[in-house]
């Protein structure tokens, strides 16, 4: 980081030499509809650890903090289709392509200002949340990714153990009596 802003790492350092534990840290936390109880289990729980103080965010946050990833994908498509409607007509852009466009030029013409004109609202429901907590904890994902056991990856290891047989067994030495009539 002392790359990019001098003297970082001395103030890093002095900031950690003040408060070296998280006791002095407020993490507002954003509980998102959807998500597994493990995850947000996980995520009080390395919190907690850190010591941080952890301060429930309101359902009214919430509601902002879902308006605002709404308007900010409305954005985002209309965005594509005011820089990239010229490709619309192009034959090798494909159709999946062409449709994300679409997609932009609708949210343009149906949300897009309405989008742009709750930007302040949004700020303004930040900013009131951040005079309360220094930073915003959330998940990343709403689900564990599931790990495989060994015996649920067994029918693809034998598959792969047939697989690996035949090759050797018949398609290869096919291959090279094929290639040996051609030299």
């Amino acid at each position: 980081m002392d790359l990019l802003q001098r003297g970082f790492a001395s103030e890093y350092r002095a900031a950690v030499a003040a408060n070296p534990s998280g006791k002095g840290i407020k993490i507002g936390r954003l509980y998102l509809p959807g998500t597994a109880p493990m995850i947000n289990e996980a995520v009080d729980a390395a919190l907690t650890k850190a010591g941080f103080q952890v301060v429930p965010l309101d359902d009214s946050f919430r509601a902002a903090w879902a308006q605002a990833a709404a308007d900010a994908n409305t954005i985002v498509a209309a965005w594509a289709w005011i820089s990239d409607r010229q490709f619309t007509s192009n034959l090798q852009v494909s159709a999946r392509t062409k449709s994300i466009i679409a997609l932009g030029q609708f949210e343009y013409d149906s949300n897009y200002k309405n989008a742009l004109a709750r930007r302040s609202a949004w700020k303004a429901a930040l900013a009131r949340v951040l005079k309360h907590v220094d930073f915003i904890a959330l998940r990343r994902c709403k689900i564990c990714p599931r790990s495989r056991r060994f015996w649920e990856e067994l029918p693809y290891l034998k598959l792969m153990y047939w697989a690996s047989k035949i090759l050797r067994r018949w398609i290869l030495p096919a291959i090279r009596r094929w290639r040996s009539r051609f030299r």
